[in-house]
């Protein structure tokens, strides 16, 4: 029997079976997984353990001696720690044969680049002040896979039973509109709804691509997909940690493309604010103490391009049991690399085009008289132009159908 990390198509008995007017397939319900939900859950765990032993070593040899900047502490965080986290992806992957794609994002992807990003905060001298004060403190710092939330004094903020029931209502909600956009999106090849006229088998690099509308409505859909997987799974990695640590968690994901009153807003307040929180440590804030913002900001994008095409590889990497007899895998998707570099550094553009010319009394006006849909769309239509490069791998390869089984679908038989 296979376990949730080894399946890689439908398993799940249908729930009910049911037929439409005017349509002749018979279409079935499934309900989520509680075996995935929960392998999920004890793989986290089980990093999160490997996450506490570095996060120790972290401040008994850097943080309490205050050994930040100094040549021993590069050693210890780029010398043995960060290889421990990308070389050790890998083998845990390796190891417990992980084909299921979505569930290698979760478990090789999430808490490690947590890590990464917060032993570079560590080592330059930029871990919060509330994370130094104490080993417990950094320990939650380092290893909760969320960020806790804090009062205006630095406080924990107490869990009440009224956040668990706004948090795990708003997890509820997010996991059935997540399930009812993939049960539609699912019938079309590569999550396309809106017909191409050229060939969607393109390379995200090809020119004739930009010369159609469909490739930005598609890229829209697909986007808000990726938002709601983000945001369901966001909200209960949420719910976990506030309920297994007893203090409120910051929300992931703000509803950024609906929302956004600009690219500098759309990521540094609204789009996954647990990474722009590590980027904001580990890279922005060590380049900004020698550069300027603007230098600082495109090395923050430059390193979430880093990150994203590493995810690639993690995702996408060939496991011994998924070869044939010919050594190899005719199933297996293989990526091409650059397409996130390319897309981040556009966002980079972006943001530094908005600071050079966001002061000027035409752009502050429009800002204070704009409704927020139309700045929202905007900001959107800005950064449409590339983003089928960040989001071609994950539409054509088997990421969300391999996501699936965490999400109540309704299916064609």
């Amino acid at each position: 029997m296979l376990l949730p990390h080894q399946v890689e198509t439908e398993i799940r008995d249908p729930l009910f079976q049911f037929s439409l007017p005017y349509l002749d397939s018979i279409y079935a319900f499934y309900w989520v997984s509680s075996v995935f939900w929960l392998e999920l859950l004890l793989f986290i765990i089980l990093e999160a353990g490997f996450a506490i032993v570095c996060g120790w070593v972290i401040y008994t040899y850097i943080i309490e001696p205050k050994r930040a900047g100094t040549t021993f502490a590069y050693l210890i965080g780029y010398g043995s720690i960060v290889p421990f986290w990308i070389l050790g992806s890998e083998y845990f992957i390796y190891i417990l044969d992980v084909r299921n794609i979505f569930m290698r994002f979760c478990v090789g992807c999430i808490v490690p680049t947590k890590c990464l990003f917060n032993v570079s905060e560590a080592i330059n001298g930029f871990s919060p002040s509330h994370a130094t004060e104490s080993l417990p403190n950094y320990l939650l710092h380092y290893a909760c896979i969320m960020l806790p939330s804090r009062n205006k004094s630095g406080s924990l903020i107490r869990l009440s039973l009224k956040a668990v029931i706004n948090i795990g209502t708003k997890f509820l909600v997010y996991l059935f509109i997540l399930g009812a956009q993939q049960s539609f999106m699912s019938q079309y090849k590569y999550f396309a709804v809106f017909k191409d006229p050229i060939n969607v088998d393109d390379e995200w690099f090809s020119i004739k691509r930009f010369l159609h509308w469909q490739l930005y409505a598609n890229s829209f859909m697909q986007a808000v997909l990726f938002q709601l997987y983000l945001s369901t799974f966001g909200e209960a990695l949420r719910l976990v940690c506030s309920i297994a640590l007893g203090c409120e968690m910051q929300e992931m994901m703000a509803n950024p493309l609906f929302t956004s009153r600009s690219p500098s807003d759309f990521w540094g307040r609204r789009w996954n604010l647990l990474v722009h929180s590590l980027l904001k440590g580990g890279i922005f804030k060590p380049v900004r103490k020698y550069f300027s913002s603007t230098v600082a900001t495109v090395a923050a994008f430059l390193a979430s391009g880093a990150l994203h095409e590493w995810i690639l590889y993690i995702l996408f990497m060939i496991l011994p049991t998924q070869l044939d007899e010919n050594g190899e895998c005719a199933s297996c998707y293989k990526p091409t690399y650059g397409g996130s570099m390319v897309f981040f550094l556009w966002q980079a553009a972006l943001i530094a085009i908005e600071l050079m010319v966001g002061k000027y009394y035409i752009f502050q006006l429009l800002g204070q008289n704009l409704p927020i849909p139309i700045r929202a769309t905007l900001v959107v239509c800005l950064g449409l132009p590339f983003a089928h490069f960040f989001l071609e791998s994950y539409v054509k390869s088997d990421f969300f159908r391999h996501g699936q089984q965490a999400l109540p679908m309704f299916l064609p038989l």
